[in-house]
């Protein structure tokens, strides 16, 4: 039996070991598992916001029901069952396909992509170092992000070819594709360091308003922590981006 028991323990390694019995029951398939990264910081997150309260750092942060695509590469072609796969962000911080991978050798030698927000309608290109190149070229930031969950579909992510790991497990760091704007209007307020603490505003400017000289309004997400409007937008953007607001009933405009 003790034999038995260490053989059952090499092949499950990877899984919840199930009892092993005298019947010999048989191991639950080993399957592949997804992390994604930001550059060694850990994305899980305790919070509603996907901006962390650091208003310098402005470390990314997954949450909760976040949706990424995931592809695998062997041989110059796309595996049928990792074919923009969906991963979905859940309540213990693990991404979980919308159907399990069996794993099997022949991903060993596979290279993986991945992409956040998800959308069904991605393809990936091989014949291009930068496989997202043309998503990223074609991704719109919208107008609106004045929620956490619209800014957060803002914020598009990708990484590079990525190999799988120990365990079956495939890390896939992310990093950003598009350009972040973090404004601070003046105001005088106290922001508290403890967190069940809400800020206390004294004085902040109102009718604020975001807009593109020559592409229209914008909405952008502000944060009550940092006290700072964030607005997500293409990097080789050359318009002007204009801030109005009023501070104790003065009208005041930004470039």
């Amino acid at each position: 039996m003790k034999n038995y028991l260490n053989l059952c323990l090499a092949l499950c390694a990877a899984f919840v070991i199930t009892a092993c019995s005298q019947k010999e029951d048989t191991p639950e398939p080993q399957r592949l598992s997804f992390q994604l990264t930001f550059s060694g910081q850990n994305s899980q997150a305790s919070g509603p916001r996907r901006i962390a309260t650091n208003g310098e750092t402005m470390k990314t942060v997954f949450t909760l029901n976040d949706e990424a695509g995931v592809f695998a590469v062997r041989g110059g072609e796309i595996m049928p069952r990792v074919n923009n796969l969906k991963l979905t962000f859940n309540q213990n911080g693990v991404w979980v396909p919308s159907s399990m991978v069996p794993y099997s050798e022949e991903y060993d030698d596979a290279i993986f992509y991945a992409y956040y927000p998800y959308s069904d309608t991605v393809t990936i290109d091989l014949t291009n170092e930068d496989v997202f190149r043309q998503v990223t070229a074609d991704f719109q930031p919208a107008a609106d992000q004045s929620t956490a969950s619209l800014f957060g579909k803002a914020d598009l992510l990708t990484t590079g070819a990525c190999r799988i790991g120990t365990l079956h497990s495939v890390t896939l760091p992310m990093e950003h594709r598009m350009a972040l704007v973090n404004v601070e209007l003046p105001n005088v307020s106290y922001v508290f360091t403890n967190a069940d603490v809400e800020p206390y505003i004294l004085v902040s400017p109102t009718n604020v308003k975001f807009a593109l000289e020559a592409g229209g309004e914008l909405k952008p997400f502000f944060d009550e922590a940092t006290q700072t409007y964030m607005l997500i937008l293409k990097p080789e953007l050359q318009d002007k981006l204009i801030v109005s607001y009023e501070n104790a009933g003065t009208p005041f405009s930004e470039e």
